[in-house]
C-alpha cells in the first residue's frame, strides 16, 4: 500500500491549460488618497548657490593641501611616503600660494581657515624651503658629477634665500646657510 502511494505521488498528472487573464488597469486613486501620499516637489528643495559650492570646494582643497604640508614639515620630508601619487610639499605650497588670493576673498570662510592660512604661509616660507635645502645639500654631497653638484647647490641656495627673506634670524636658517656655503664653494 505504501508503495502504491509513493508511485501515485511520482506519476505526473495531466496539466490543464487556463486561458490568460486580461490585464485590467487599476482605477485612479481618490483625492483623499492622493493628498495623503503627496510627495514634495523639487521646487520646495533649497537651491544651491554655485559660488558657494565652488568656495566650499576651494576651502576643502586648501585644507587637504595644508594638512599635507603640515605632515611633511612635522616629519621633515618633502613627500608623504604613504601617498606615492601625491605631489611634494613644494608643489603644494605653490598651488596654495596661487589660491591664496581666492581664499582670502571668500566671504563666508570658516574662522579657523584664516589661522590655517597663516600657518601654511609660515610653513611654505620657512619650513619647506629648509627641508628642500637640506635635501639639496644631501644630494650635492652624494653626486659625483660637478654639474649636478652645482645645480643642486643653486637650488639649495635659492631655498635658503627664501627662508632668509621670511625669517633671517632663525638659527636653523643660519646653520643650514653655513653648511651650504661650505659644501658649495
Amino acid at each position: 500500500m505504501r508503495r502504491a502511494a509513493v508511485l501515485l505521488a511520482l506519476l505526473p498528472l495531466p496539466c490543464t491549460r487556463k486561458a490568460p487573464e486580461q490585464l485590467i488597469p487599476d482605477p485612479p486613486p481618490s483625492a483623499t488618497v492622493q493628498a495623503a501620499t503627496a510627495v514634495p516637489t523639487p521646487s520646495a528643495a533649497p537651491t544651491v548657490d554655485p559660488q558657494a559650492a565652488a568656495d566650499k570646494a576651494a576651502i576643502d582643497l586648501a585644507r587637504t593641501q595644508i594638512e599635507g604640508i603640515q605632515f611633511c614639515a612635522s616629519h621633515n620630508v618633502l613627500k608623504d611616503p604613504s601617498k606615492p601619487d601625491d605631489t611634494d610639499a613644494v608643489a603644494k605650497c605653490a598651488a596654495l600660494d596661487a589660491e591664496r588670493t581666492q581664499l582670502d576673498a571668500i566671504a563666508k570662510k570658516p574662522p579657523e581657515l584664516a589661522k590655517m592660512l597663516e600657518d601654511s604661509k609660515r610653513l611654505c616660507s620657512l619650513d619647506v624651503p629648509l627641508i628642500s635645502a637640506a635635501d639639496g645639500l644631501r644630494q650635492s654631497q652624494l653626486s659625483p658629477s660637478q654639474a649636478s653638484r652645482r645645480m643642486t647647490c643653486g637650488f639649495a641656495q635659492k631655498d635658503i634665500a627664501k627662508a632668509k627673506a621670511y625669517k633671517p634670524d632663525d638659527k636653523r636658517v643660519r646653520d643650514l646657510d653655513t653648511r651650504i656655503k661650505r659644501a658649495c664653494q
